[in-house]
């Protein structure tokens, strides 16, 4: 019990409904997200990880996908929209757009880059994909961080299946369990938070989120601590009211309809919460995809 006061201090993540749920923010452990296609689930992890380099702890964001340009873009673009300018990411990453501003949106963005450069950068470090990094090229970086900053970083990956196989002969699932188990053993031995984002199986599609999202992809549900889903909001109470002979087409014209607004209303899906409750509410989003930006909507009791 004495021992117990060396434990680390939860870390927020910037939205204070998620860190009630997960006893003050992230802790030791790993923490798996998983959503439907362009729900946004790098721009949340994204935001996550720029919160916590803001707040002084070091970050580590690995990218698979998307290059490092379009994940500072991501950043650079919701600072701006919080600065009152409205920039996406392609009008910051493009040249030819960025000369059609004029000099007080250029004043602006040269703050909000300020304000990166700052606030953010110091204690943010961004392993790109360039080949298919492993987890233990994840772990040498983290390792390296550490000794760095004098405590470990807080790992992102983007994402769990794109990570290498540690052995060719496994199959697609063989290889998610090997890395699941991998960054669970990262999490333990550094004593630090590992976010990771998952795919889902295409069932999911036509009912939201659950448990059985991920039975496809290895011991993803049993390996993790923390599991969430990011869905359109309601989505599981719109689908429990369609017939199943509909259910496809139905969950295909409501994604639609939450993709084409300025302004998606989502919630994140707490599906297990191995040290604490686990709601049955989502807790609701407001995503904002050409800002690159989610803040939180009011939350039911």
């Amino acid at each position: 019990i004495y021992m117990l006061d060396d434990a680390p201090e939860p870390i927020p993540t910037g939205f204070t409904g998620l860190d009630g749920v997960l006893g003050g923010g992230l802790q030791p452990g790993l923490y798996v997200l998983g959503a439907m296609s362009s729900l946004g689930k790098t721009t949340l992890a994204v935001q996550i990880c720029d919160h916590v380099a803001e707040s002084g702890y070091p970050a580590l964001f690995v990218t698979i996908e998307q290059s490092a340009r379009e994940i500072v873009a991501k950043s650079l673009s919701r600072l701006a929209s919080e600065c009152g300018l409205d920039v996406s990411t392609t009008d910051i990453m493009s040249a030819s757009r960025r000369r059609l501003w004029d000099e007080g949106e250029y004043s602006r963005f040269m703050r909000v880059y300020e304000m990166y450069t700052e606030e953010i950068a110091p204690y943010l470090r961004i392993l790109e994909g360039t080949k298919q990094p492993s987890v233990a090229d994840v772990a040498a970086v983290a390792l390296e961080m550490q000794g760095h900053y004098g405590k470990p970083p807080v790992v992102f990956v983007d994402y769990l299946q794109l990570l290498a196989v540690q052995d060719d002969r496994d199959t697609d699932k063989r290889a998610v369990d090997r890395n699941v188990m991998s960054l669970r053993q990262l999490a333990r031995d550094l004593q630090t938070p590992v976010f990771v984002i998952s795919s889902l199986n295409r069932s999911s599609y036509s009912t939201g989120v659950t448990l059985d999202s991920f039975k496809e992809s290895g011991s993803v549900e049993y390996g993790s601590d923390v599991l969430l889903g990011l869905q359109p909001e309601g989505m599981r109470e719109h689908m429990e009211q369609t017939k199943d002979t509909r259910a496809k087409a139905e969950a295909d014209r409501y994604l639609r309809e939450s993709k084409a607004e300025t302004v998606r209303a989502c919630e994140l899906v707490i599906l297990k919460n191995r040290a604490g409750c686990t709601p049955y509410d989502g807790l609701p989003l407001k995503f904002r995809p050409v800002a690159s930006t989610f803040k939180e909507g009011a939350a039911k009791p």
